[in-house]
């Protein structure tokens, strides 16, 4: 199973930690890789960022890559820069989350059992069209 995680911030120094371990600490599934897309935030946002991205926060955490936008581009096309990397590296499944959400024990194992009991699932949560997102199973 090839997964990709694609993580959307902008100023959210007060809950990016703790967003960013529930998704690696509440789950026993590892992504291929992480990718964070900042829309331009603060100093303390982008330190805690690289802080993630050079495992200085936890070493377990790993394969983040980082994508930092020189000015704040919005919610459009942001989503269009992670549909260009859904292209790239072509996953089977690829999982979209903004950085203020914390996620219970399970979260993705839970999403995956719907998929294998409902074969022809396509989008587990949120929007998604097969003919622009690559045929991956959105999450």
């Amino acid at each position: 199973m090839k997964l990709l995680n694609i993580i959307f911030t902008y100023n959210r120094e007060s809950v990016l930690k703790e967003s960013i371990k529930s998704i690696f600490y509440n789950t026993n599934i590892s992504a291929d890789k992480t990718i964070i897309i900042d829309d331009n935030s603060n100093i303390s946002t982008k330190k805690i960022l690289f802080d993630f991205s050079q495992q200085q926060v936890d070493p377990r955490i790993t394969n983040i890559e980082l994508l930092l936008n020189n000015n704040n581009e919005g919610y459009a096309r942001n989503y269009w820069k992670a549909y260009n990397l859904m292209k790239f590296y072509n996953p089977e499944y690829v999982f979209f989350y903004e950085s203020d959400y914390i996620f219970r024990n399970n979260y993705l194992e839970e999403c995956f059992e719907l998929f294998e009991k409902i074969p022809d699932l396509f989008v587990v949560k949120g929007f998604a069209h097969k003919e622009y997102y690559n045929r991956a199973k959105v999450i």
